[in-house]
């Protein structure tokens, strides 16, 4: 079976003020949509974690609301969608399908991602049981799940991952892809 790519797009929003998965980049698609549209140069299926969702794709509602990201990885990976899952937030639109790619191409089994960069990952499905368990114990902090998870971290060199979690930072992601550099 392939790899199944995942889209989190379940988050509060807070500091955007605004859904981010549904702001509008300048070539007119969503930030989702422009996730979803990398995913497809790699992945033959694509879910997507939290609400918004996307027409055409299952949605995984998260169980356990306001409990972070964590909570919707815990979802993904219960739902028996695939077997290895490519996470990736919905508000990295400018990821690179050579990036994504790496983290497919790893061959550590478990848990992968880039050194300092939580996300894009790579999980496996069999991390459902024990990632409940820390959610359980308390534990929301990504980088503590892949620290608990024994995950491989990849090297970052030539792999930049731009998001956007204010406005400042949408304008920013849409200014440098007007002008790339």
């Amino acid at each position: 079976m392939g790899v199944t790519g995942a889209i989190l797009c379940g988050g509060a929003s807070k500091r955007m003020g605004t859904p981010k998965a549904e702001l509008v980049m300048p070539d007119g698609r969503t930030m989702i949509e422009a996730v979803r549209d990398t995913l497809q140069t790699i992945c033959t299926t694509i879910v997507c974690v939290g609400q918004p969702g996307l027409t055409g794709h299952q949605t995984i509602t998260d169980e356990k609301p306001g409990s972070g990201p964590l909570a919707g990885i815990e979802a993904l990976l219960r739902s028996g969608c695939g077997d290895r899952y490519l996470i990736v937030p919905c508000d990295m639109p400018a990821l690179d399908p050579q990036s994504l790619q790496c983290l497919i191409a790893t061959e550590h089994d478990g848990l992968a991602h880039f050194a300092g960069q939580p996300l894009p990952c790579i999980a496996p499905a069999s991390l459902a049981q024990p990632t409940s368990q820390l959610l359980a114990d308390g534990i929301r902090a990504l980088h503590k799940w892949q620290v608990k998870m024994g995950a491989q971290q990849l090297n970052t060199d030539g792999h930049q991952f731009i998001d956007a979690d204010t406005p400042e930072e949408f304008n920013q992601l849409c200014e440098r892809i007007r002008r790339p550099q």
